[in-house]
């Protein structure tokens, strides 16, 4: 009936995948949002992120509105267009960049730079920092950061710190490890943006017959809650995953009520917090970013 009367009660999901923790997480937090809403969910794992049949499917079901992401680098500008001009209310989530719809998202350049001016007040003067994406751009933005603290230029320089661009996985946070602490002199701080790249690495400390975290320090760009994915409770930065999936649906509402021309384009930046852990201290506590 909800059909026919072109109003479905349904709000459709795309994501390009699940088997991540943190993407599992915030989706089953925003399912949990709409349902208080009163809104059903249809969700769409779509690994080519709305490839030509999913787009159909969505149209075909005549949502309430879209949700999409996370984007991150990842920018399927030719189906969004197609989405945008269809006229039903889209929201996107972790897109980087500007866009042409409402977004929630985080500064990464922040939370690299919260990590490195944590673990330099610790004490450590060199600093890896490895992402899955976009290297050149947050090393550019962080630099830059660096460059105007003045805490920080005491005794350390914006280019100690070394940037890699690695695909987020537990043997490459592995294979990594066993790289990079064979050098002579190796860095003793490292942000990791993937959790599971620093369960990885943190084998590959153990096996060198290092400790976390008198010898070795890392803190991870990633709101970790499965403690299947590392054996340590991690030091973490990143925005609350609860306040995330309320201001999506908060956007998505506010679409809903409002006609698109009247309203413009929205980006929200969440501000992160920090989750201390053993990877960089004995203990653990929580600040906000």
């Amino acid at each position: 009936s909800g059909l026919k009367s072109n109003c479905s009660g349904l709000v459709a999901i795309v994501t390009w995948g699940l088997l991540h923790p943190l993407h599992a997480a915030i989706t089953q937090r925003i399912i949990n949002r709409l349902l208080e809403q009163g809104l059903g969910t249809m969700l769409f794992v779509d690994p080519d992120m709305l490839s030509p049949a999913e787009l159909r499917t969505i149209l075909g079901y005549r949502p309430e509105g879209i949700l999409i992401g996370p984007l991150y680098s990842r920018e399927p500008a030719r189906e969004l267009e197609k989405l945008l001009k269809s006229g039903f209310p889209i929201i996107g989530y972790c897109a980087t960049g500007p866009q042409k719809f409402d977004n929630v998202s985080y500064d990464r350049s922040r939370i690299i730079y919260q990590a490195i001016q944590l673990m330099h007040r610790l004490g450590e003067r060199r600093f890896e920092v490895v992402v899955g994406g976009l290297r050149q751009h947050l090393q550019a933005q962080v630099r830059e950061i660096l460059a105007q603290d003045d805490e920080f230029l005491r005794d350390s320089q914006p280019e100690d710190v070394t940037f890699h661009e690695i695909t987020g996985s537990t043997k490459n946070g592995y294979y990594f490890a066993r790289e990079i602490l064979s050098r002579r002199n190796p860095s003793k701080a490292y942000f990791f943006q993937d959790n599971r790249f620093a369960t990885g690495f943190h084998r590959g400390c153990l096996e060198a017959g290092l400790s976390i975290p008198e010898d070795v320090k890392f803190v991870v760009g990633n709101r970790v809650e499965d403690t299947e994915f590392s054996p340590l409770h991690l030091t973490t930065i990143y925005p609350s995953l609860d306040t995330m999936a309320e201001r999506i649906v908060a956007l998505l509402q506010a679409r809903l009520q409002t006609p698109k021309s009247d309203l413009p384009c929205q980006e929200i930046f969440l501000p992160q917090e920090i989750e201390l852990g053993e990877s960089t201290h004995g203990g653990s506590n929580h600040a906000e970013g």
